[in-house]
Order: C-alpha cells, then sequence, then structure tokens
C-alpha cells in the first residue's frame, strides 16, 4: 500500500500528464520503489569503502573475490564487468521487495551483450575493507564487455512505479483525459534526473520483460515473436485478415503469411499458457539502471538494463544467478 506521500506524488504526476480520471486504477495497480540518481555533489561518505556508487573498482569485502565473466558458450572468460555497488543501509525500505537492510551488495555482469545479461551479485552482511582489487586488465575483460565505467556517487529516494510492460493496463489507462498518451504519464513519473531504479516494475513498455525471461527459461525465446495472441480465435482471426483472397483458382496459392507462419509457435504458447505465467511470476525487477553518460554507461540503443532476480532466491539472499535484460529498441 502507498504511503500518503506517494499517493500525493501519483496523483501531482496524473495530473500533470492529464490521467486524473485514470487515478483509482493507477492506485490500485502502483507499487513503491526506489529511484536513484547521480549525486550533484560529493559528501565525505562518498569516499568510504563501501559506499553506494556506479562503476569504478568495486570494493569487495575481505575474502570475497571478482566474479568470473563467460563468453557465449557460458565458459569462464576473464572477469566480469562491474556495474555498481550498494549500501543496503542507504535504500529506503521497498514493500515486496526484502532487500536486507544491512551489509553490502555488488553487482558484475558476467556477459554484456544485447539482449540477455548473466549477471551475480556478492552480498555481505558485514563486510570489512582492506585494500581494493586491482583493476582487470582489457584483456580479461568478458567478450563485448564495455570500458570500465566511471566511478559515480548515487542518491535515493522513494517514488512510485506503474506497470506500463502489460498490454491490459496500458489499455485499461485509455488516451488519457485529454487524448494524452501514456508515455507522458511515464515520464511525469520516472523524471529525466533518475538513472536508475530499485524494486517496483520494468519500465519497458514495447514488451513485456517477465514474459522475455519466461521465454527464456523455458528453452522457446524465438517464441517470443508469436507472443501477441491472448486466445486461439484472436490468432485465426488475424490470420484471416493477413490471408489473401483466391481471385483465380487456376493460380498457384499465394505463400502463406507471416502471421500463418507463426502457427506452431501460437498453439505452443497456448498449450503451456499457465506454465509461461507461472515462469513470469516468480521474477521480480531488483534493480533497473538507465543509460547515463556521467557514469560512461551506455545501454546503446536500449532504454534500460533491467535486472531481475527469482522470488525464492531473493527471500534466501541468492544473489548467484541474476538476469540482466537489455532489449534493443529499433
Amino acid at each position: 500500500m502507498l504511503s500518503d506521500e506517494l499517493r500525493n506524488a501519483l496523483s501531482a504526476a496524473a495530473t500533470e500528464a492529464g490521467f486524473t480520471g485514470s487515478l483509482d486504477l493507477l492506485t490500485s495497480e502502483a507499487r513503491e520503489c526506489v529511484y536513484f540518481t547521480n549525486a550533484t555533489t560529493r559528501i565525505p561518505g562518498d569516499d568510504k569503502p563501501g559506499a553506494s556508487r556506479i562503476g569504478g573498482v568495486p570494493d569487495l569485502p575481505d575474502g570475497a573475490a571478482w566474479p568470473e565473466g563467460i563468453d557465449a558458450q557460458d565458459r569462464p572468460c576473464g572477469h566480469a564487468t562491474f556495474i555498481a555497488q550498494f549500501n543496503l543501509a542507504d535504500i529506503p525500505p521497498v514493500d515486496s521487495l526484502p532487500l536486507p537492510r544491512r551489509g553490502g551488495l555488488w553487482l558484475f555482469a558476467r556477459r554484456w551483450a544485447f539482449g540477455h545479461v548473466p549477471m551475480i551479485a556478492i552480498h555481505h552482511p558485514d563486510p570489512q575493507f582492506n585494500d581494493r582489487p586491482p583493476m582487470p586488465t582489457s584483456g580479461e575483460w568478458p567478450v563485448g564487455g564495455p570500458f570500465p565505467l566511471k566511478p559515480t556517487p548515487i542518491r535515493f529516494e522513494r517514488g512510485v512505479s506503474l506497470p506500463f510492460h502489460r498490454q491490459s493496463f496500458r489499455d485499461a489507462l485509455g488516451p488519457g483525459d485529454n487524448d494524452g498518451y501514456f508515455d507522458e504519464l511515464l515520464e511525469a513519473i520516472v523524471r529525466d534526473e533518475f538513472c536508475g531504479q530499485v524494486g517496483g516494475y520494468s519500465v519497458a513498455s514495447d514488451q513485456d520483460p517477465y514474459r522475455t525471461l519466461a521465454f527464456r527459461r523455458l528453452g522457446r525465446i524465438d517464441h517470443l515473436e508469436a507472443d501477441g495472441y491472448e486466445t486461439m480465435a484472436q490468432y485465426e482471426k488475424d490470420v484471416e485478415t493477413f490471408t489473401p483472397p483466391m481471385t483465380d483458382p487456376s493460380q498457384p496459392a499465394p505463400p502463406p503469411s507471416r502471421v500463418a507462419r507463426l502457427r506452431p509457435k501460437v498453439e505452443w504458447i497456448d498449450r503451456h499458457r499457465d506454465e509461461i505465467a507461472r515462469e513470469a511470476a516468480a521474477w521480480q525487477l531488483l534493480f533497473s539502471f538507465r543509460r547515463n553518460l556521467k557514469a560512461d554507461l551506455d545501454l546503446g540503443s536500449a532504454t534500460s538494463l533491467d535486472v531481475f532476480i527469482r522470488s525464492p532466491d531473493l527471500n534466501t539472499l541468492n544473489f548467484d544467478h541474476l538476469i540482466g535484460e537489455l532489449p534493443q529498441v529499433l
């Protein structure tokens, strides 16, 4: 449940974007999250080991090793790319995201590529620090890995998050009071200065990253292109629409349309809807990073790097099998 402060912030964003008529829907669907921004001024605490920041050399706790990177065949390959470290005491509590309130978390990308980014994090409840580990040499980064990111302190503030990734939510939201588009509401909530997010929903709106994860985990990522139909009847209607009529029976039939060629994949999805939904529901957003020029975090044509964790893993503080989604927007 949102606090009064966050309800007021959501109401203000809805008013700014022209969605006051949808405030009940927005309030019912909103989740707490925490946004982070690049620090505009440095404070003495920014230089302490374990301070929250993006990039630089991680202040790994004593006894922790820099994680290995992996290549395209998931074989060990150099070092993982350090993304960020979080002093967990800095992050305000987030409803439905049971992060520890003490210790530190160090986040790494084991391979860097558009689409699927295997990731790992180190958690320590009471870290002790000596010297920082040396920065890996250029030959030790994973294939395709970015250059080391610039150390950039970050600050946190509570916020609200909405499920723009769900088509059903966008349909229910409609065009807004003044025929506005949902992007205007998204921009009113996720302000330009926000460079990342803790918890809440993914801000992706051109595809559902939770279902993308489900298809990937089920070994059917190629079926994602057919994931636009809620029923087989809806699909059959689409096939009819894209099937040209036979005007001359003596002529060879035209090749099947792209929609018709999707039939085996649509039928597989229809048979496995419950399984897909269960797998998608097992994941939750841990962190999200936006393009950040100050930190030299360049996401190319992607809108964000979303880092997901399975709920059972979060409950046991197992950060060994995180998955990042870095979809290209064409």
